[in-house]
């Protein structure tokens, strides 16, 4: 059961890095970016809180089938919306971020593991 848990746990934490990264480069004026980096968690967390809700709501009303086929077309969106994108390149930087990464990820599965080891008493 733990497998289950701290696969994609370890996924997400490594994953969420590589947006950050992502989103600096999207951002022109340094600026704007604590203000963009909280819009995109917004987003998230609000995706979090309503979509288990529509989700039921669909359920209810047509059944499963019809939640999974939405959810396959959601994901041909977010396919054409990464085709359009323009991102412009930067300068590639040599830095440690293998070493920050895997340290940030031992730090997260630790407070995970710890979370697990609280729901099961």
């Amino acid at each position: 059961m733990l497998e289950v848990v701290l696969f994609p746990s370890c996924v997400a934490t490594m994953a969420l890095g590589v947006l950050r990264s992502f989103l600096v480069q999207m951002v022109e004026d340094r600026n704007d970016l604590s203000n963009a980096i909280a819009i995109n968690s917004s987003m998230a967390n609000g995706a979090r809180l309503i979509g288990p809700a529509i989700a039921g709501l669909v359920i209810g009303a047509v059944g499963e089938g019809w939640c999974f086929l939405m959810d396959g077309v959601s994901y041909l969106a977010v396919i054409a919306s990464l085709l359009l994108m323009r991102i412009r390149r930067g300068q590639h930087v040599q830095t440690d971020a293998g070493r920050v990464g895997l340290r940030d990820l031992a730090d997260h599965a630790e407070r995970r593991i710890d979370g697990l080891n609280a729901f099961r008493s």
